[in-house]
Parts: C-alpha cells; structure tokens; sequence
C-alpha cells in the first residue's frame, strides 16, 4: 500500500502480487487463497483496491484472479526483436 500516492481514483491502492504456486501444488485453488488473504490484510491496512499483473500468457493467474474477483481493467502490449549481431547498422 502507497500511503502517500492514492490511485488515479482516489483510492488507497495495495498489490497482492507477486504470488507463486510451486508447479507440484498448482491447480488445487492456492492461488487464489494467497489473493484472497493477501486483500484481506490490504483491507485490515487500509486498502480500498487491490490490483495486480501477470503476463498475457500466464493463464492459470488470469483464471486465479477471476476466480478471486478480479476484473481485467487494461491490457499490454510488449514487442521483442532478435537483434544479428553480425549485422551493423550506421545511422547518417
């Protein structure tokens, strides 16, 4: 929680993330009994929203989070490109 900078709603804003489930334990609930404890001690601290990212392609997070009520409220976009080495380019 960010005491100081409440969110662009005015709300105090806390994250639940990061959260891991080691790979024997997962699919069994877990993550989503880490978020709904972790936004049970951001309210207890204050916490009007609570927030939290994964990567696009981390399905078994998206579905946690639903799961704990989450809602998607903005997507990214992340661009990558192999950069050859062997090839210089000059700007002029």
């Amino acid at each position: 929680i960010h005491p100081a900078e409440p969110s662009a709603n005015g709300r105090q804003e806390g994250m639940t993330d990061p959260v891991a489930v080691h790979p024997d334990f997962q699919g069994r609930g877990l993550a989503r009994s880490l978020l709904l404890e972790g936004m049970r001690r951001l309210k207890e601290r204050g916490a009007q929203l609570a927030v939290l990212g994964t990567d696009g392609e981390n399905l078994a997070m998206q579905r946690a989070a639903l799961a704990a009520g989450f809602q998607i409220v903005s997507e990214k976009t992340w661009y990558s490109k192999l950069i050859d080495p062997s090839k210089t380019t000059h700007n002029s």
